[in-house]
């Protein structure tokens, strides 16, 4: 299934619904999920791939092992580490919308 709007012009947002399970945002603007609280499960992993991250949370909690390649420093870590944090919220309430809308 595959919902369009603002079909073929410079603002065309896609949400597809694919066959095999799996679900696809495309924008070329901002994707936002605003929820109260977002959890995010994976069975496998989570992949971030960005130019730049930005997080602003209070405060962090990890559980378990981790590794970091790259220039280690204590602000870098705090950032990479919350933004994990966040990301899991946000693909969490992505989650909750596709399910409401199957």
């Amino acid at each position: 299934m595959l919902i369009v709007h603002n079909v073929e012009t410079g603002q065309e947002t896609q949400l597809a619904l694919k066959a095999d399970g799996n679900a696809e945002i495309k924008s070329q603007f901002t994707v936002k999920v605003i929820d109260k609280d977002i959890e995010l499960n994976a069975s496998s992993s989570i992949t971030l791939n960005a130019q730049q991250m930005n997080v602003n949370v209070s405060q962090t909690n990890w559980t378990g092992n981790y590794s970091m390649i790259g220039s280690p420093a204590s602000m870098v870590f705090y950032l990479i580490h919350t933004s994990t944090l966040v990301l899991h919220r946000v693909l969490e309430s992505l989650a909750l919308l596709l399910a409401k809308i199957r």
